[in-house]
């Protein structure tokens, strides 16, 4: 009201109101405006995929959203985008797929999770190109268990899959892809690495998975029959650096090393062979015997015939042999030191 003119007044929208108001008495010459419609300029809250921005409202010229990129996902570019002079916003970051750590996980005794990006909320599409490594101190295993699996269903497993390898790379032997809901279960490695791949396509996305993984003594189990002989400890398995003692049956000797190994890879040192031992009669010339006299026969290879008859009744044979005496042999079975040692030469039947 009065003299002083509003001067410029700009709306802050699309539409501006005017109204005009008189009494009953004083009235005076009134007003004269002139209106025109300008560009306005303000930035429009942007979309972001696969994130958002704060606040969720138009910016004036100089203010900034700031962009968060959704769980699973990573920001690639400025986090912040400016509303300039003419209304438009500085250059838009990207969200993609979090990719996975290529150093290896290093498995411990106590178990440690992992899972699918963004879980237990859906996983991200097209998420590729990552394989995780679960490595283990030499002489352990490792093996992951999963406890929540829930993909995207097809009989191929060729949409999105989880795929494990025994080994350290994308090149180790398969030992499963899986997907759908049913879970691939406990899963344990041969030697001291397993790999995890994920894959998601394109279109369908589901819960993922969560998996808990740990490492454990390589084991070997009991060794297949020893032929002629027998190992122990029996009906179980060993861990990394034991062994299993192999022993022969009785009339068997052993060639080989009589320890088989658990090796860190879960497979044993070679097992020694049992083989037949050869017997003969020995003769001792430190120990000199006499005792029960069975016969005497004046011939050792018809003596020692004679002995290997009657088996266990003789059980060793003494032979005089004196220039100045008549020489012989002596069967015995028991035995017992000779007095007259320059005279006598024990022969002792058994191992060569």
């Amino acid at each position: 009201c009065g003299s002083t003119s509003p001067g410029v007044i700009q709306s802050s929208g699309r539409a501006l109101f005017l109204d005009f108001h008189s009494d009953s008495s004083v009235t005076r010459r009134g007003f004269s405006a002139r209106y025109r419609t300008v560009r306005a300029v303000y930035c429009d809250e942007p979309e972001i995929d696969n994130g958002s921005v704060s606040p969720s409202d138009y910016i004036s010229p100089g203010e900034s959203y700031s962009v968060y990129c959704n769980d699973g996902y990573e920001r690639s570019g400025n986090a912040t985008m400016e509303c300039n002079m003419n209304g438009t916003l500085s250059s838009a970051p990207s969200c993609t797929a979090e990719e996975c750590d290529p150093a290896p996980l290093m498995g411990a005794r106590t178990p440690a999770n992992i899972s699918s990006p963004a879980y237990p909320e859906e996983y991200p599409n097209n998420h590729d190109s990552c394989t995780t490594t679960i490595l283990a101190a030499p002489g352990q295993i490792v093996q992951i268990e999963f406890d929540d699996f829930e993909l995207e269903s097809n009989s191929g497993c060729s949409f999105d899959y989880v795929e494990i390898r025994d080994g350290h790379n994308s090149s180790s032997p398969l030992i499963g892809r899986y997907c759908g809901s049913t879970s691939p279960g406990v899963i344990e490695s041969s030697g001291r690495a397993l790999s995890l791949d994920f894959h998601s396509d394109g279109s369908v996305v589901r819960r993922g998975f969560l998996a808990r993984y740990r490492t454990m003594p390589v084991r070997c189990a009991e060794p297949e029959m020893i032929e002629n002989g027998s190992v122990s400890p029996s009906n179980r398995t060993i861990f990394y650096g034991d062994s299993f003692n192999v022993s022969c049956n009785d009339g068997f000797q052993m060639e080989g090393n009589a320890a088989m190994e658990c090796n860190e890879d879960g497979t044993l040192s070679p097992a020694p062979n049992c083989t037949e031992t050869p017997y003969c009669w020995n003769m001792d010339r430190s120990t000199l015997w006499n005792g029960t006299k069975i016969a005497t026969i004046y011939d050792i290879e018809m003596a020692q015939s004679v002995c290997g008859f009657l088996e266990e009744s003789c059980i060793g044979m003494s032979c005089y042999w004196s220039d100045i005496a008549t020489k012989g042999c002596r069967l015995f079975s028991s035995f017992t030191e000779s007095s007259s040692k320059r005279q006598w030469r024990s022969y002792e039947w058994g191992p060569c």
